[in-house]
């Protein structure tokens, strides 16, 4: 595996969030939590462009994100989430398109988005489970 992808999972993993959580159930909460940190970054469209159907877009994206948390946080929502075979090939595939959309926006910000979330994750970890 990547060095920094594992340095980032070390540091959610010593912030507490895997404790408790099957495997399936930890994956299902990293898309959730995935939701809710897409629709903040939304937001920022929202002053940027003065369009309704974009407007209309980010509210609706913010409404998915609350959703998102709300399961985040939810011992109950993914407890006995149980994923197939076929669903984690599908989920690999999905994870790296969405990869692939994170690294081009954060290379026109001239970001280096991978060691920003090392860099994010391993000063979160003395924060704990919020």
């Amino acid at each position: 595996m990547n060095e920094a992808q594992r340095q980032v999972y070390d540091a959610v993993c010593a912030r507490g969030y895997r404790v408790g959580w099957t495997p399936d159930a930890f994956i299902g909460r990293q898309v959730l939590k995935a939701h809710e940190e897409l629709a903040e970054a939304a937001a920022c469209l929202r002053t940027a462009v003065q369009h309704t159907v974009v407007n209309g877009f980010v509210e609706e994206s913010q409404r998915i994100g609350q959703h998102a948390r709300a399961l985040f946080n939810s011992r109950a929502a993914l407890k006995w989430l149980t994923l197939t075979d076929e669903q984690r090939e599908h989920l690999k595939a999905e994870l790296a398109d969405v990869a692939v959309t994170l690294f081009c926006a954060a290379e026109e910000l001239g970001f280096d988005v991978v060691q920003g979330a090392v860099a994010k994750a391993t000063a979160d970890i003395e924060r704990g489970v919020t």
